[in-house]
């Protein structure tokens, strides 16, 4: 069996990226506003947004065009929520959500400037999880350094309009990367103690990143 992480990237890297069906007139959406009004049509266009010190992307806007031709971009800042039908009539649930404000704990839940749309992974009984694209620089020597994409894996509390960001590298380590993880949990005092417990195994973590997310959803 694949490894669950190699399974995730290709979900990530082939339903966030929306700009090459966009181009080729492929995908179809229903977009909810905040004030509940929903706007349909074709994607035509699109574009990401990077943020954070992990270069979290994910989609930021799309242009639409309707029946009638008409074009109009819509940010995340303007939605609640967005469906995409695929071409091959497969479909992918975006929540528009903040994230934690540049340079403030997770504890804070301080929101960033702007929402974004975040690619919905899977929902829990209190908690749902998000998938993103992550992108890393490593120095390797004195004007070269290695870049890697990877996954960045989110979750929010049902009712609440920021995600949280937690890192899993695919290989290797990274320096206190356990407290790194920590602090994105800190708000839930149990699930602290969780994971500076026997109980949490970073290689395990590896394996299926989100059973983070499912062992907080059981505390709540």
């Amino acid at each position: 069996m694949k490894n669950f992480l190699s399974i995730l990237l290709v979900i990530v890297f082939t339903c966030i990226p929306m700009c090459s069906q966009a181009k080729n007139n492929e995908a179809k959406c229903v977009i909810t506003m905040l004030d509940g009004k929903k706007v349909s049509g074709t994607i035509v266009d699109a574009s990401d947004k990077k943020y954070g010190a992990y270069n979290v992307k994910n989609l930021y806007s799309v242009k639409i065009k309707d029946d009638n031709g008409n074009e109009t971009e819509i940010t995340a800042d303007d939605a609640s929520e967005m469906i995409i039908t695929h071409e091959d009539g497969s479909k992918s649930e975006y929540m528009s959500l903040y994230t934690i404000k540049n340079f403030t704990l997770p504890k804070s839940m301080k929101k960033s400037a702007h929402r974004y749309f975040w690619y919905v992974f899977e929902k829990n009984k209190n908690l749902i999880s998000f998938a993103s694209v992550s992108t890393t620089y490593t120095l390797t020597g004195v004007n070269s350094s290695v870049t890697t994409n990877s996954a960045a894996f989110s979750y929010c509390k049902k009712g609440d309009d920021i995600a949280v960001t937690y890192y899993v590298p695919t290989w290797g380590t990274q320096i206190s990367l356990k407290a790194e993880i920590r602090r994105a949990f800190d708000r839930f005092p149990k699930m602290a103690d969780y994971i500076e417990s026997d109980k949490f195994n970073m290689n395990e973590l590896k394996k299926n990143p989100f059973n983070l997310i499912k062992v907080l959803d059981a505390y709540i």
